[in-house]
């Protein structure tokens, strides 16, 4: 788990410089998705994963933001900058 708190940490750290503010929203949910993974590999990390989850849920992007772009809660969606994955789509 720990190898994977590390590299969520520069998801989280680089969010700011992947384009606009719903690409940045959608690399805060690569790094929740992605902190709930080491969590759960590793006991260990739970409860660090968890302040992590806890602190960037307020950056989920708003609901309304995605309406606009015809994105639903559920959908999947390419997160780009270099993170490059698949995200699950949920909103504040």
């Amino acid at each position: 788990g720990r190898p994977y708190m590390l590299i969520v940490d520069m998801y989280g750290t680089s969010a700011r410089s992947c384009g606009d503010s719903w690409n940045q929203r959608l690399a805060i949910l690569a790094a929740i998705d992605k902190y709930r993974y080491a969590k759960s590999i590793d006991s260990e990390v739970a409860a660090e994963a968890n302040t992590r989850i806890s602190k960037y849920s307020a950056s989920k992007p708003d609901q309304e933001e995605g309406f606009m772009r015809g994105v639903k809660s559920g959908q999947k969606v390419k997160c780009g900058c270099w993170i490059g994955e698949s995200v699950t789509v949920s909103f504040k």
